[in-house]
């Protein structure tokens, strides 16, 4: 019986190289040539040697291959004219996935996504017309150029019957290969592969994205906003979210290693460190909620039924930027899109969802972007959310920022190296902003652990250390900001050493803004006389006064 399937099996696998071959060589090249440069070229193998890159592609695009062959077999079991049909549709849509993965890994770096489809959900007819006709104008000539030509070259090199019984004249060799076959189909490592598979999953995420957010915009609408005072006269207030990064490798927190070269020089009068700042969870999400809105550890109803940051700021005249490095959509996003898209502008650095890995988008871009976009003569309320020093910390930074080694720890230099890039961002940015009315708040949304006293590296509130926690929160001031508002400057001074949890920035804020709504609580505002330094700090169940700080 056993024998019989086998034979059965090898008689379809005949079949399909004397007759179906070319069908298979396409099927496999236009799936697996974008994914395959895309992975062994553009992420997390793209500082490897080439031939390393090369015998890795190919030892990819082999088993894929198998798992193609594996597909047509099974295809095989249909009436031939349904076969032909399922066929035909597969390449078909293989050569339009094809120019569509291309270009975008062309223009953005990645494959198809639920981000990019999501751009062209959400905009109408013309501003899609205009997104595709800025990336995909002449560049599709070419393309299709290149297209014809490599069908050409498929067509020239596998329109041809082949007999596999030249290269399987042993029959246990057969026997391993429809064994392999076999496991290759139900691995499902191929699947992923799959441009069909991958279209779909792309479009459904999207839809499911835009959707989730959008939910949560609505919510967002429900809530009552009230502005009971409005003074501000500042002409630049931004928010710099970093990402995974703690307090403990940075030299202006006494760090060993000279990881703040560029935020040490700025005079102390101008940039204030504030030295007892914690977040309310050690990830980015549950964070990003208390931050930008008035939800906090003592608050009873749901996130978004407190009014956020940016809608305050927009009613009080400000125009809102949301500027970001991150996600634009995914799981991991939709919390920051959804207030991000409260903003009068949103702009990413590029179209990516949660699971595109993040390879060689650094922070400087958004920041460089960033520029264009603001108008100089309104008062602006700008966010910009980074990757920081987000893992894998070797991808944060460009290569002449790979200064710092660990002997006992590669991946301890590493960090150290993305937070000195991060000084160089932090810093870019106060460069635009110097000459003008600005003060620029830098926190991040998190800490990191870095082999700081155990094996471990990362962040999880589930195994929670200080360290995850523990977070740099500078104010920076320019010299007319000072000049400006020197009262203020006075009350920041004073409060650098109290003890301080981000899930209270929005009313430190709107306190330095001079706005004041119906949620306002002095009382949480670290630059305020009426400050509470005695409020309980909690993480994870944790008291972090009692249970973490100066722990380990």
């Amino acid at each position: 019986m056993k024998m019989k399937f086998l034979n059965f099996i090898w008689k379809k696998i005949e079949n399909i190289f004397e007759n179906d071959f070319l069908v298979l060589m396409q099927i496999t090249l236009l799936n697996f040539i974008p994914y395959g440069i895309s992975k062994y070229f553009f992420n997390k193998y793209a500082e490897r040697p080439l031939y390393q890159k090369i015998l890795k592609f190919l030892l990819g695009e082999i088993e894929f291959f198998i798992f193609c062959l594996g597909i047509m077999i099974i295809l095989s079991l249909f009436k031939e004219k349904i076969k032909n049909i399922i066929l035909k549709i597969i390449v078909c849509i293989s050569y339009f996935t094809f120019i569509v993965d291309i270009l975008l890994l062309k223009n953005f770096g990645a494959l198809m996504n639920a981000g990019f489809f999501q751009i062209l959900l959400e905009t109408n007819q013309k501003e899609g017309f205009e997104f595709l006709k800025m990336y995909f104008n002449f560049k599709i000539v070419i393309l299709m150029i290149f297209l014809i030509a490599l069908n050409y070259l498929i067509i020239k090199i596998f329109n041809r019957k082949i007999d596999i019984n030249k290269f399987f004249k042993i029959k246990s060799f057969k026997i391993i290969f429809i064994i392999y076959i076999i496991y290759s189909i139900f691995d499902f490592k191929g699947m992923k592969i799959l441009s069909i598979k991958r279209f779909y999953t792309a479009i459904n995420g999207a839809y499911t994205n835009v959707k989730e957010y959008k939910d949560i915009g609505e919510k967002f609408k429900d809530n009552k906003l009230t502005i009971i005072s409005n003074d501000s006269k500042i002409k630049n207030i931004i928010l710099v979210i970093g990402e995974s990064t703690t307090r403990n490798h940075m030299s202006l927190y006494d760090y060993s290693l000279e990881t703040n070269p560029l935020l040490e020089k700025i005079n102390e009068k101008n940039l204030y460190k504030f030295t007892d700042t914690i977040s309310p969870h050690s990830h980015t999400i549950a964070v990003i909620k208390k931050l930008m809105t008035f939800y906090n550890l003592e608050s009873e109803k749901e996130w978004y039924k407190n009014n956020n940051l940016i809608d305050v700021m927009k009613k009080s005249g400000y125009t809102t930027y949301w500027f970001s490095n991150q996600e634009s959509s995914g799981v991991n996003g939709n919390v920051a899109v959804a207030l991000g898209e409260q903003s009068d502008e949103i702009v990413f650095s590029a179209y990516r969802d949660s699971d595109t890995e993040i390879i060689s988008n650094y922070d400087e871009e958004i920041v460089n972007k960033s520029v264009k976009y603001i108008e100089k003569e309104n008062r602006n309320f700008i966010i910009y959310h980074l990757m920081g020093t987000h893992g894998s910390y070797r991808h944060r930074y460009p290569k002449e920022f790979n200064i710092f080694e660990n002997d006992s720890n590669e991946r301890i230099g590493e960090y150290d190296n993305a937070v000195l890039y991060n000084d160089y961002v932090i810093d870019k940015i106060i460069s635009n902003f110097k000459d003008e009315d600005s003060i620029i708040l830098y926190v991040s949304d998190h800490g990191e652990e870095v082999y700081d006293f155990r094996d471990f590296a990362g962040h999880a509130e589930t195994n929670i250390s200080r360290y995850m926690v523990e977070i740099p929160f500078l104010v920076y001031t320019s010299d007319r900001f000072i000049e400006n508002y020197p009262e203020k400057v006075e009350s920041i001074k004073n409060s650098v050493n109290k003890p301080y949890m981000t899930d209270d920035l929005i009313h430190t804020i709107l306190d330095i803004a001079d706005i004041k709504t119906s949620e306002f609580d002095e009382t949480r505002s670290i630059i305020n006389k009426n400050f509470n330094d005695k409020r309980k700090r909690v993480i994870s169940g944790k008291d972090y006064d009692t249970e973490l700080k100066n722990k380990n």
